[in-house]
């Protein structure tokens, strides 16, 4: 984790979605459960078939929903594509970190979304959550063409933000993509919003190791 308060300041975030604002909901097997019942596809065998087909559409190569179809029809599944699709893109958002979001951008510092995502579920992020206003830009992989951990995921970010490396902070729940873009030059930390614990109150703590301090919520 990098720790160390940057010699220069902070000029944008990047936050991670899943893991980091907003968590699946209802929670993953739950949908699968609904999607493959028992006798038609076991649940671990169904994890892997979907997580396959979504890191093929994670860089806007495949036709997601036309490859969940698919796999659909040939386990039986009874829901319908489109139905398999709105329970997937469902998550719980977590407003602490999205009131946070929105002090840090009134402090001047950019706020962008950075997360692998195929395009059914980037457009119900953008347009059905609200993310399109709520940060300043989004940067999903879908749109970008290449995939975190790749290295060429950040400099792509970096290419249209018109920033150094060392202006940046990268936040995600997972330390291979940290690493990823510490490799990079950013500077990049885990965080992973928890159930139960105050997450503003954590994030907060993180930033301010960059120099970056967010009021606490008012009452």
């Amino acid at each position: 984790m990098d720790s160390v308060r940057p010699q220069r300041s902070i000029k944008a975030i990047l936050f991670d979605a899943d893991g980091v604002i907003q968590t699946t909901d209802p929670p993953f097997l739950d949908k699968l459960a609904a999607m493959f019942p028992a006798g038609h596809s076991g649940v671990e065998e169904a994890v892997e078939e979907l997580s396959a087909l979504e890191m093929s559409a994670l860089t806007g190569a495949r036709d997601y929903a036309g490859d969940l179809g698919e796999l659909l029809r040939l386990r039986r599944s009874p829901m319908a594509v489109e139905d398999a699709l709105r329970s997937l893109n469902l998550v719980k958002v977590e407003h602490g970190i999205l009131g946070a979001v929105a002090e840090i951008r009134r402090s001047g510092i950019l706020c962008c979304l950075a997360s692998n995502q195929q395009p059914h579920r980037a457009k119900y992020m953008s347009e059905t959550l609200g993310y399109r206003d709520l940060f300043d830009a989004e940067f999903y992989s879908c749109h970008l063409g290449v995939a975190k951990p790749d290295g060429a995921y950040f400099e792509r970010i970096l290419s249209a933000l018109g920033l150094d490396a060392d202006r940046v902070l990268f936040l995600d729940d997972h330390q291979a993509n940290v690493e990823a873009a510490q490799v990079v030059g950013l500077h990049a930390s885990v965080f992973v919003i928890e159930h139960g614990v105050d997450n503003r109150s954590a994030m907060r703590e993180l930033l301010s190791r960059y120099g970056i301090h967010v009021s606490a919520p008012e009452g």
